[in-house]
């Protein structure tokens, strides 16, 4: 008896040095965490020597945040964030749209530069459809998310066209080479053998602080994954 009683208070010892290392843990990652709006000039990532700032990453926030939203709602109306926090693929949800964004971004701003070297323009046609799409865009986004704009629509539709030329050099290259445009996609085998020829460099450390998926959208409720809770930031504040 005395034998499980010692055993029993040790388990709890244990239990409370874990609790209270990981309530440490989390009050360590909210000090880490970065606001997207007050580093909108910093230099997330480089290509090929072009410096790529958080404000050039704001089409694909709002593509992505949307997107994930969606299914969101889909699984859970009452509390998207459930969704968000997810875990999967060995990785959450949130995080896996984080590098999305990333990748996104990487893949249209090298093939963008492909492109102009190449001599590739955008036709009329092009241009028609791209409008069309940017329309598309904008009528789909939450209406939080239009409240939430990290920059202006000019500069976000700017961004759109970028990622249109870069999609234009993309199926260039899946005709001349085959074996089809998902091969050359930002997740794609073709692409990320193309991707290691070239100079990209990643600032992890100001990537790594940021929390996607409450910079355009807005969730009340617990973020598990991130031990933050808008709700309750929103008391202390008061």
């Amino acid at each position: 008896m005395k034998k499980a009683l010692k055993i029993m208070r040790w388990l709890a010892f244990f239990l409370l040095i874990i609790v209270v290392g990981y309530s440490f843990h989390i009050r360590f990652e909210n000090k880490k965490r970065i606001e997207f709006d007050e580093h909108l000039d910093d230099v997330v990532f480089t290509v090929n020597g072009e410096d790529i700032t958080m404000a050039d990453l704001s089409f694909y926030i709002l593509f992505v945040e949307r997107n994930v939203e969606e299914q969101a709602v889909v699984y859970n109306r009452d509390n998207t964030k459930d969704f968000w926090n997810i875990h999967t693929n060995y990785s959450f949800i949130q995080k896996e749209a984080k590098y999305a964004i990333l990748d996104m971004a990487i893949h249209d701003r090298l093939f963008y530069q492909l492109a102009k070297e190449a001599g590739i323009t955008l036709t009329d046609e092009d241009l028609y459809y791209a409008q069309c799409a940017t329309t598309d865009f904008w009528e789909d986004m939450f209406d939080c998310q239009l409240e939430k704009l990290p920059v202006d629509k000019d500069t976000i539709n700017e961004q759109i066209m970028i990622a249109t030329m870069a999609e234009k050099y993309q199926n260039i290259l899946a005709e001349d080479r085959g074996p089809g445009a998902a091969a050359y996609k930002y997740d794609g085998y073709e692409y990320s053998l193309i991707l290691k020829e070239y100079d990209v460099k990643v600032n992890d450390d100001l990537w790594d602080r940021l929390v996607v998926g409450d910079i355009t959208l807005t969730h009340d409720k617990v973020s598990y994954i991130n031990g933050w809770d808008r709700a309750s930031e929103k008391k202390k504040k008061k």
